[in-house]
């Protein structure tokens, strides 16, 4: 940007774009600047008008519809308030793009897009009508009717001789329209990048000047005074990127804080590192991880982590469900979660049974101000407090003119809060930055994480009323174009950057985004999954001592069973505790369900077969008594297939012989152990059965029941899908040899860890040092 203009002003993006302008300065008085947003909110004023607050927007908002019918009977927009404040933002959406677009309903009525097109516009149209007639009457302006009623403000923008804008994306036609009277009272100048993927921004800029097409990656600044077009150069285009797949999504934190530690090492400062999160939901998971407070979060952190939050949403869910929570009881073998977190936090249960009393009484707001600031003073956090104040305000404003229950007054307080921040961005010199806070800016070292299909770009949800057909028709901006200009963000960071590593997450429900394509990627095999996994731990963390000084452990004193076994399998530093130091695994929540199920259909098959020697379905449905009346009527239709399978499977000669059996037997001087659900048997031969009501099967299971009952057959019974038989592959290693293997390990044992099992292992707090050796 030029600098010759003494009295100018520098028009900016972002905040963090302004800062990384006037850093460029030293020693001398600073420019003048603003952001965008606050640029066009200053340079328009509407004479004889009000703002008013979201509050009223809302009530506003929603007596347009009451007095529009149709909005009821043929939209299917919710007449009640507490309904309706959660379904309508596609109303304020769909009326303030058409108008900052400087479109009219009538215009999209071209096109028999479905039956009733045309008179749910005309319903819209009407609403609109009345909403603006009701914010007339009230004296207020909005963001809709502004683009209508403005005039330009002279007097602010007469401060400048000259205004320079960066843009950074794509103006309205409504912004458009501000420039171009703004440029009647002072000097306007805007500077841009072209891209193949914003023809948006040039292409409108294009029928400004007499320039047929502008070259791509190029920066550019349009003169307004006579529409000259200054070229000041070609931008970067680097499109070089390493990139790392993972199968797990949480690894990704291991990647960012080991791109940055080498980045560093091949001498790129640190301020000029950014982390790009797509989704900004993985903040959450770098901020548990930064330990040596190397990043800095520029989203803050969510109101919804911190514990009044929680707390006011549990005592919500409580409510909601009628849970009954003994705040005196001490049951550990039956704990709720709800009940485990009170206790955590010392709840007091007078504060408990006021929201209980409460809860289904028409709300007060001077009672729910009171209940609500008394719950927040339990955890003395001062931006809280002030962010609640702020919504409270909200809250008073829509309770003088709706009435609400207690309970829908919560809930419509919890909603705004979730979406609400704090300032906690720790004091690291990396910068973490979603999408929309990197516009602009550039960085040597770049970091992408979550850069998969579905997040890059996001793909916009469609709205109610127009299809991507009407849009185009209309002159209105595209789905494309929208996700287009997500890319157009990525590709700037990219084609700026020394250094890009990307990562994304690579299962059966993820696929990396096609946009990678447009990149030379290079496969990243710096370190594998389970290095990236031991980067986590710390020198000060909770660890084993040498290996003199594990417990004896005789492996195979007690007869084996296949738990047992499949444990030290899947991690050996898991058995050492579980079966060694003999921990008990910490309870888990929210998984009684799926145990219950699977226990009933068990207790029902076990039942019915001590009387029956065929499968009828009539006859077996009364042993289902222990299921609700949902999973009973789930359970009646899957077990019509069971019945036809089962059935075949008997006329093949087998009869169910013994269940729930406890069997011992001696493999290779090896002593094992187990129950089998099921042995059926034809005259010697017998056939072990494995119930199967979850996802979980392990091939060397069905070998190790094998030996256990002598059988010559051995399958899992999927009583969850398909309701039949069915057998894995055969395991990679028979268990003979398996046992072989683990004789010579236990000469000399040293429990290392498998760190792929991590994500799934109870002790994974003690393992990895979320518990740690310096804690007291």
């Amino acid at each position: 940007m030029s600098y010759l203009v003494e009295n100018k002003l520098f028009v900016f993006t972002t905040q963090r774009r302004i800062r990384e302008f006037l850093g460029s300065f030293s020693n001398t008085l600073l420019p003048k600047t603003m952001s965008v947003g606050e640029f066009f909110s200053r340079c328009v004023v509407v004479k004889d008008m009000l703002t008013p607050s979201d509050a009223q927007l809302l009530i506003f908002m929603q007596e347009a519809c009451k007095r529009v019918k149709q909005t009821q009977t043929k939209l299917s927009i919710p007449s009640e308030f507490f309904a309706f404040l959660k379904n309508n933002d596609y109303l304020f959406s769909f009326f303030k793009e058409l108008a900052t677009q400087k479109k009219s309903i009538s215009e999209l009525k071209f096109s028999d897009i479905y039956a009733n097109y045309e008179e749910h516009l005309e319903i819209l149209e009407l609403l609109l009508e009345t909403y603006k007639e009701i914010l007339s009457q009230n004296g207020y302006f909005d963001e809709i009717t502004k683009c209508e009623n403005y005039e330009i403000n002279e007097n602010f923008i007469k401060n400048y001789d000259e205004i320079e804008i960066e843009i950074f994306g794509v103006l309205s036609e409504f912004e458009w329209e501000i420039l171009s009277k703004i440029s009647l009272i002072t000097h306007l100048k805007i500077s841009f990048a072209t891209s193949k993927l914003n023809k948006k921004l040039t292409d409108k800029i294009a029928t400004l000047t007499d320039k047929e097409k502008l070259l791509d990656y190029h920066k550019y600044r349009l003169d307004f005074s006579d529409f000259s077009l200054e070229n000041l150069g070609q931008i970067p285009q680097n499109r070089l990127v390493l990139t790392r797949a993972f199968s797990l999504a949480s690894l990704q934190a291991a990647y960012v804080f080991e791109k940055i530690s080498t980045f560093i090492k091949e001498g790129i400062d640190p301020k000029k590192i950014a982390v790009i999160l797509p989704d900004e939901s993985f903040a959450k998971i770098l901020r548990l991880h930064d330990e040596g407070k190397m990043l800095s979060f520029a989203m803050g952190k969510p109101l919804n982590d911190t514990l009044f939050f929680r707390a006011f949403k549990t005592i919500l869910t409580c409510l909601k469900e009628d849970l009954q929570i003994d705040f005196l009881g001490d049951d550990k073998q039956n704990l709720q979660k709800e009940q485990s977190f009170f206790k955590l936090i010392n709840f007091k249960e007078e504060l408990f049974n006021r929201f209980k009393f409460l809860y289904d009484s028409t709300a007060d707001f001077d009672e729910f101000c009171a209940v609500l600031n008394e719950l927040c003073a339990s955890f003395k956090h001062s931006q809280v407090e002030m962010i609640l104040n702020e919504e409270l305000f909200f809250m008073r404003q829509i309770l003088s003119k709706k009435e609400l229950k207690f309970s829908e007054a919560c809930e419509i307080l919890l909603m705004r809060l979730d979406e609400r921040s704090i300032d906690d961005v720790g004091g690291g010199l990396v910068r973490v930055l979603g999408l929309l806070e990197s516009r602009g800016l550039s960085f040597d070292g770049v970091i992408i994480v979550d850069f998969n299909d579905d997040l890059v770009p996001k793909r916009v949800v469609n709205e109610m009323f127009l299809s991507s057909n009407v849009r185009a028709k209309a002159g209105l901006i595209s789905y494309l174009e929208r996700e287009n200009l997500q890319r157009s963000y990525y590709e700037n960071l990219i084609n700026n950057a020394k250094k890009v590593a990307i990562s994304y997450v690579l299962n059966e429900g993820k696929i990396p985004s096609r946009f990678l394509t447009q990149f030379k990627q290079i496969p990243d095999t710096s370190y594998t999954d389970d290095e990236y996994l031991a980067i986590f731990s710390g020198k000060n963390r909770a660890k084993f001592t040498p290996e003199t000084d594990f417990l004896p452990h005789d492996f195979f004193k007690e007869a084996l069973s296949f738990s047992r076994l499949k444990t030290f399998l899947s991690c050996p530093r898991k058995y050492y505790y579980r079966y060694v130091l003999g921990l008990n695994e910490p309870p888990l929540f929210g998984k009684k369900s799926n145990a219950t199920y699977g226990n009933a259909i068990h207790n029902a098959l076990f039942n019915y077969y001590q009387t029956h020697k065929i499968f009828k379905l009539d006859d077996f449905l009364p042993f289902l008594s222990e299921l609700n009346p949902l999973e009973f009527e789930i359970a009646r239709q899957k077990f019509r297939r069971f019945e036809q399978n089962e059935n075949a499977h008997i006329s093949l000669g087998w009869q169910p012989f013994e269940f729930e059996v406890a069997k011992e037997a001696v493999v290779d001087d090896v002593k094992i152990k187990g129950v089998i659900d099921r042995i059926d048997r034809r005259n010697d031969e017998f056939f072990v059965i494995d119930y199967k009501t979850g996802t979980s099967n392990d091939p060397l299971q069905l070998e190790f029941y094998k030996y256990l009952a002598n059988a010559s057959e051995a399958k899992f019974y999927d009583l969850k899908k398909d309701m039949n038989f069915f057998e894995d592959k055969p395991a990679k290693k028979g268990l003979l040899e398996i046992f072989s293997e683990i004789k010579q390990y236990f000469k000399s044992p040293s429990y290392e860890q498998k760190f792929s099992a991590c994500p799934f292992c109870p002790f994974f707090a003690i393992c990895r040092g979320e518990i740690r050796g310096d804690d007291r």
